[in-house]
């Protein structure tokens, strides 16, 4: 919804005060949006590439996780094979 001053800037003088003249009263907010579309529209895409790094990562980071976890248990094993060498 427009705000006042949008509405109040409508109505603004486009040109010096006179007779009646030919132009438009400005609108910044078509204006605006016809400017920043095409960049907004370039950070859509980022943003959805930048998803794909993220969701890359989240499985790079889980398989980290499972090799870490599974060279733990290899250690543990290892070590309680050991363990029970010593004792003997």
């Amino acid at each position: 919804m427009a705000g006042l001053r949008d509405l109040l800037m409508r109505f603004r003088p486009v040109s010096t005060p006179g007779p009646a003249a030919t132009g438009v009263p400005a609108d910044r907010t078509a204006e605006l949006a016809a400017e920043l579309t095409p960049t907004l529209a370039l950070l859509d895409r980022t943003a959805g590439q930048a998803a794909a790094v993220r969701e890359a990562a989240l499985h790079e980071a889980e398989r980290i996780r499972t090799e870490a976890a599974r060279q733990a248990e290899r250690l543990v094993a290892g070590a309680v094979d050991r363990s029970g060498r010593v004792r003997t």
